[in-house]
């Protein structure tokens, strides 16, 4: 569930009076104690008509005269199918309904000793890629009720939350209708049609569920008990049967293997169609426990969502939450692929019956399948697809999702929310709207004024002001629509003073000056850039800075930049900016080595699909020696800044010299996909995994090369993170010559680290122009030594293990350490301890902060 931003508007709090142009079914559904049953899912059949009922059980739906049978079902309980007729005025009809009665069956489990869930889930996550597929479209409506409390809030933001006019203790309701369609493959879109909420001024106007089609049975869903990446997460246990409209549907409890990984709870199956009947879900996060119900009703063969309960309560870093949602569906209208859709076999177990592996050749209109068989045909008929899609060019798009809020969502009448809302309102929901209301009238004048601050920050002004200077600012014109996407033909951007305002000792006090950067949008993702960053150092009374122009094409770009710049010797600049300046001034310490360079660079790249990218990159550069022009910061005492040299490093020349470089890379995203936003294209999973080659060509006073591979992957291992990276290059022809041009590694010898690199490395002592292999792996484990214990973990504190490796001819030099990270791991403490050729080098204590490389991106 989302909540998005919007423009306060007017709040009218009209509870439903019925309309005159049909007539209403009401009543209560009770349990067997005469107790309320809240959210109970009411579907008319023969019609696309359903509703759900609230928390105290009551039920509202409008009907046109007729003879109806209403069908009303809840977890647990048996379905009741009532025959209601419709005349000239309302019905009221109050449904009781009595517990499922649970029986065990006489299984015939073949030779096997194992649980009968087993079966059946292996039954059922055979046929899911089937249900998950068997629909080529699909329109349907939601309707949205929920709501929204503030339990506990920090002592930190309590001030902020006042400022927004959150009240502690109060109950903020919300309320939308939304149209969504699906269309084969992956195209899903939402319109929300009509919203009303009492939210506060800066998350008022629309609250959404992203409704999508039924991901449970999605193949990529990793933590969905009926899938097969998701099974090996959870065991199954068989709790018996029971029956609903002479069907029979097995009760199955969901347990998983990590209690932070996936779901537990009860899910009921339908027997030899293997849907999901209903199911009841508890999953526990760091910052949340969850609570899902879901009812599926039948609908022209297919089981389809009815209706979803959600409940959560948050408590994370003090601030405590509950969220309670219903969405129920109506209006359904859907078109089946006949090639998913018509298998619907008779499957056998060939792990229970071994005959069954010796069926003859089965096809997808076959009668009767085994698991093996049924896998195969799911395999080929989606390589099929795969297929059609690459004749389409659409083989690489994950998803195409639209969200769009129509204008006069918030103004809907009583009329329309007569006819639209499902569940009715509660005494305590209306009580709700009407205490916002009158806070809301309370504040007229405060709230209104928030509003119009709060719009004027969301568009920056054009209007130049002297802070513009210093902050920097985004001047915008004339505003274009492409398709769903929007934006400005025209855009100028001043660039902050201090993003070059600095201080090293090669070159003392730099200050920014007045930078711009230009871009001509032709389209939401096609345009023309240029920028100027000048900057000025007065200890030495120089101008420097670059100017750079660029074309931004879907596929494509064309970049090229000229200037004069000081930069460190390892351009990843492995002393942060402000790090190095805070040492050196205040503690006469300064690590960075740096070098003047004059350059010219051309780069053009391209992706001719998100899987693939191609680069070259041509420059020529005139790289300048420096030495301290300042010995000292502001603390004057005998230590002195160290030389701006490297003392000789064995084999290297000195001097400056010219460059001319030339570098070409691939790189391979084997799991990348283009998913389209609101129009706006996307790639998605670029990094896990990703592959790189560079080849770079060298001409100074001799010619060489470097040939370098890059690879980078993310894991998840039950309830673990594993991140790994590794780089590995070598150095052909006559190698490098001058320091310049060697393999630098991002080092660390302070006890403040902005990196996530090596923590105990010198900077450039083993720098090589020879071979060199290293790698960098991270594992966050959910749980393990301060973070076995749930409060601290809600505070914000997380623990991990990291190990890295540098091999060169010089050197062999391994990390082994342990962080603990706070405020979510915004700041971080870790003991690394290194080990340099096979003998213990050093254990030091890091902070790791937050900062760029740079000062500013």
């Amino acid at each position: 569930m989302k909540l998005t931003k919007a423009l306060l508007y007017s709040l009218s709090l009209v509870f439903s009076s019925f309309s005159a142009f049909s007539f209403s079914l009401k009543g209560v559904v009770l349990d067997e104690k005469n107790e309320p049953l809240p959210f109970a899912s009411i579907f008319v059949k023969s019609t696309s008509l359903g509703t759900t009922s609230n928390s105290q059980g009551e039920f509202l739906i409008s009907l046109q005269p007729g003879k109806y049978e209403v069908v009303f079902r809840y977890l647990g309980y048996e379905s009741v199918t009532k025959t209601i007729e419709i005349k000239n005025n309302d019905v009221v009809e109050n449904v009781s309904l009595k517990p499922s009665v649970i029986l065990l069956a006489d299984a015939v489990v073949g030779k096997s000793k194992e649980d009968p869930a087993s079966t059946i889930m292996r039954k059922t996550i055979g046929m899911s890629v089937f249900h998950y597929k068997e629909l080529l479209s699909f329109d349907y409506k939601t309707y949205l009720k929920g709501s929204l409390k503030v339990l506990e809030v920090p002592f930190l933001i309590k001030k902020a939350m006042e400022k927004e006019f959150f009240k502690k203790g109060q109950l903020y309701v919300f309320e939308n209708v939304g149209q969504v369609s699906f269309r084969a493959p992956n195209s899903f879109s939402q319109r929300i049609i009509g919203t009303k909420d009492n939210l506060p001024p800066n998350l008022k106007g629309n609250i959404s569920f992203n409704a999508g089609k039924y991901e449970i049975y999605s193949p990529n869903n990793a933590i969905s008990p009926v899938t097969r990446k998701g099974a090996k997460n959870y065991r199954y246990e068989y709790l018996g049967y029971f029956m609903d409209n002479e069907q029979v549907i097995n009760k199955i409890k969901v347990i998983p293997k990590n209690k932070l990984v996936g779901y537990s709870g009860v899910m009921n199956i339908v027997d030899d169609t293997w849907y999901i009947h209903s199911y009841d879900f508890t999953s526990i996060e760091t910052e949340s426990t969850n609570h899902t119900k879901a009812i599926f009703q039948p609908v022209d063969g297919i089981w389809f969502i009815n209706n979803l309960n959600l409940n959560s309560k948050i408590d994370y870093m003090g601030l405590e939450l509950e969220m309670k949602a219903v969405v129920s569906y109506k209006d359904l209208k859907f078109k089946k692929d006949p090639r998913y859709a018509s298998v619907k076999p008779e499957i056998v177990d060939e792990k229970l019956f071994k005959e069954a592996a010796d069926l003859p050749k089965a096809s997808k209109v076959s009668k009767k399948l085994n698991l093996a068989q049924l896998k195969d045909i799911g395999k080929e008929l989606q390589k099929e697809d795969f297929q059609d899609l690459k004749k389409q060019n659409r083989a690489y798009v994950s998803k195409n999702t639209t969200y769009k809020v129509d204008s006069l969502a918030g103004k809907k009448d009583s009329l329309f929310w007569e006819a639209e809302r499902q569940v009715p309102l509660t005494l305590v929901e209306l009580k709700g709207f009407e205490q916002a209301d009158s806070i809301y009238l309370a504040n007229f004048d405060k709230i209104n004024a928030k509003v119009k601050k709060d719009s004027l920050q969301k568009v920056a002004p054009n209007k130049f002001k002297i802070k513009h200077l210093v902050g920097g600012n985004m001047y915008q014109y004339l505003k274009q629509s492409d398709t769903l996407s929007s934006y400005y033909k025209y855009q100028l951007r001043a660039i902050s003073l201090v993003k070059d305002t600095r201080f090293n000792a090669v070159e003392g006090y730099d200050i920014g000056l007045p930078g711009l950067a230009f871009r001509h949008n032709y389209t939401a993702d096609k345009s023309f850039n240029v920028d100027l960053k000048p900057y000025y150092s007065i200890s030495r009374n120089k101008l420097n800075g670059q100017v750079g122009a660029w074309v931004v094409l879907p596929n494509s770009n064309l970049s090229f930049s000229v200037g004069r710049r000081v930069v460190q010797f390892n351009e990843n600049n492995p002393v942060n900016t402000l790090v190095n300046e805070v040492f050196a001034l205040l503690g006469n310490q300064h690590l960075a080595k740096f070098y003047e360079k004059n350059f010219v660079n051309m780069a053009y790249q391209i992706k001719p699909s998100p899987k693939w990218q191609f680069g070259t990159a041509a420059s020529f550069t005139q790289r300048n020696l420096m030495d301290n022009i300042v010995n000292q910061g502001y603390i004057k005492n005998t230590s002195f800044f160290e030389p701006n040299n490297f003392g000789g490093v064995i084999g290297a020349k000195s001097g400056n010299s010219a460059l001319i470089k030339w570098s070409n890379t691939v790189a391979f995203s084997p799991k990348a996909m283009y998913a389209y936003y609101n129009g706006k294209k996307r790639i998605e999973k670029v990094f896990s995994p990703r592959f790189e080659m560079t080849n770079t060509f060298y001409f100074n006073d001799s010619f060489f090369g470097n040939i370098e591979l890059k690879g980078q992957q993310q894991f998840r291992i039950r309830s673990a993170d594993l991140s790994a990276r590794v780089n590995v290059g070598t150095f052909y022809g006559s190698g490098p010559q001058y320091f310049f041009d060697y393999k630098h590694f991002d080092g660390n010898l302070l006890w403040v680290n902005s990196h996530n690199s090596f923590r105990n490395l010198d900077y450039y002592a083993y720098s090589t122009n020879k071979s060199y292999a290293q790698y960098f792996l991270e594992l966050k484990p959910e749980k393990l030594l301060l973070s076995q214990f749930v409060a601290l973990r809600k505070k914000g504190i997380s623990e991990y293990l990291i190990h890295n490796y540098l091999k060169t001819p010089e050197i062999s030099h391994i990390e082994f350490g342990y962080g603990l990270g706070f405020l979510n791991r915004t700041v971080a403490m870790e003991v690394v301890s290194s080990i340099n050729n096979r003998t213990y080098d050093k254990t030091s204590l890091r902070l790791t902060l937050p900062l760029s490389t740079r000062r500013f991106q």
